[in-house]
């Protein structure tokens, strides 16, 4: 049986093992306690570097033979998305539903134009290349996603035009 007391551990350095006594080598503990505040003082570094900026943002968005939608049974059409605010290094979504208004199937794809103060800002989709039939009921839920670079510029507005095609 095992048995060590916290005072024999933090003083004497000594542990019982089936009445017997061992020595514990004073660098291990050493070493164990050296690791530990290094972790500490790492946490701490990060912690104390990492920081956080918005940038306020706008977008407009158009559906070429297609409608675009804030809810599935595609009746409020989205017109421009209001980003709100994205810190470096993050990303914010922005669900949408599309509907085919034309009379055949047609294949998504989106586009960005018409960039101002774009430096560091992407935003993508998880759309492209699918097929959509025509109608509300087979509408398809999409997510938009704008993310900024570490490297982003903060503190500023930008504006894009978002274009979401069906090509049949």
């Amino acid at each position: 049986m095992l048995r060590i007391s916290i005072s024999e551990f933090l003083l004497g350095f000594t542990m019982k093992y089936d009445d017997r006594r061992k020595t514990l080598a004073k660098k291990n503990v050493i070493a164990v306690a050296a690791l530990a505040m290094a972790t500490i003082a790492i946490v701490v570094v990060f912690a104390a570097i990492t920081s956080t900026q918005t940038v306020p943002s706008h977008g407009t968005i158009a559906g070429i033979n297609l409608g675009v939608y804030t809810d599935s049974a595609c009746t409020n059409q989205l017109y421009q998305i209001n980003w709100t605010t994205v810190s470096n290094g993050t990303s914010v979504t922005q669900p949408v539903y599309i509907e085919n208004k034309g009379t055949t199937a047609m294949t998504l794809n989106m586009t960005t134009t018409n960039w101002v103060n774009q430096s560091g800002l992407t935003i993508t989709w998880d759309k492209e290349g699918t097929n959509v039939n025509p109608g509300v009921a087979s509408a398809v839920l999409a997510t938009l996603t704008l993310t900024a670079s570490t490297g982003f510029t903060t503190g500023i507005d930008f504006t894009v035009d978002i274009n979401i095609k069906g090509s049949a």
